[in-house]
C-alpha cells in the first residue's frame, strides 16, 4: 500500500523540516520508525529534488511513502523473576532489576 502527499504553501508555513510534516501525517508510526523507512527507501519522490528530512521539499513535491509488509517475528516468552510492587487492574508497577 502506498499512501501520497503533495506538498503545498500551508505545509511550507507550517513545517521547516520533512520528519515533522511526516510525523504529522503518518500517525500510524513514531517518528523514530518513519526515520527508519526514510533510511530503508520506503520514502520517495518522483521529482529530481534529493529528500533530506531536515529540510521541507519544494511547493508540489509529491512523496510516496510505501508501508512495508509486517514481518513474523519469532518471540519467546522468558521466566524471570518480577518484583511486582503494586498491580491493579489498569497498572503494574515492578522493581526490575538493571
Amino acid at each position: 500500500m502506498i499512501k501520497e502527499f503533495e506538498i503545498t504553501a500551508e505545509d511550507l508555513e507550517e513545517f521547516k523540516r520533512l520528519d515533522a510534516f511526516l510525523a504529522k501525517n503518518i500517525t500510524d508510526f513514531s517518528r523514530t520508525l518513519l526515520k527508519k523507512f526514510f533510511e530503508q527507501g520506503n520514502i520517495t519522490t518522483s521529482s529530481s529534488e534529493q529528500l533530506i528530512l531536515k529540510k521541507m521539499p519544494s511547493l508540489g513535491t509529491k512523496i510516496y511513502f510505501e508501508i512495508p509488509e509486517l514481518e513474523d517475528v519469532d518471540i519467546k516468552p522468558q521466566n524471570i523473576p518480577l518484583e511486582i510492587l503494586f498491580e491493579d487492574e489498569h497498572l503494574l508497577v515492578i522493581n526490575k532489576q538493571a
